[in-house]
């Protein structure tokens, strides 16, 4: 990070930069791809540092809503489990996003089988219930699934995106 840093120094377009890394790490957090989230967070301070405040904001607010989404996770699958002790546990895992701070693609809907819709639809009535007067949209190109099929004798699991997975499972 300190040989980035000596070269982000000259960088003319820090924008550019900025709009590029704010994209690659809403990637990464999204998909457990990054390999230190310390690591992350010591390269936003020291572009803090050399930037300022406003340059990381986003980045920041990323972070806060990653923290935030997995406590909300967390707080959903023990009430659902608290109302329901014979439902099947998935592994859910809702991000709730800052539209100002994520790079958010175009809405993606439809093709969403009923399992889906009611796990959907339970979610947010979970989420308007702690937070009266938000609003969430779903976006698909987000989501990922583990699709389990049983094909010629042999167990398959397939791991798609949420279009990919909205298509296969009706």
């Amino acid at each position: 990070i300190d040989e980035f840093m000596t070269i982000f120094k000259y960088l003319d377009s820090k924008d550019l930069f900025e709009n590029f890394y704010v994209k690659k790490l809403a990637f990464r957090l999204l998909y457990g791809l990054t390999n230190s989230k310390k690591g992350e967070k010591y390269l936003i301070e020291r572009l803090k540092g050399e930037c300022g405040n406003a340059y990381v904001t986003k980045a920041e607010d990323m972070f806060n809503d990653i923290d935030t989404s997995y406590e909300l996770t967390l707080n959903y699958e023990k009430e659902a489990y608290n109302l329901n002790n014979n439902i099947n546990k998935n592994n859910n895992n809702f991000y709730i996003l800052s539209s100002n701070a994520w790079p958010v693609s175009k809405i993606i809907t439809g093709f969403v089988n009923k399992e889906i819709t009611n796990i959907n639809d339970s979610f947010t009535k979970f989420y308007i219930s702690k937070n009266a007067g938000k609003a969430l949209s779903w976006h698909l190109s987000f989501c990922s699934a583990e699709l389990k099929y049983h094909v010629a004798g042999k167990d398959l699991i397939l791991e798609v995106n949420g279009v990919q997975a909205a298509i296969l499972a009706n």
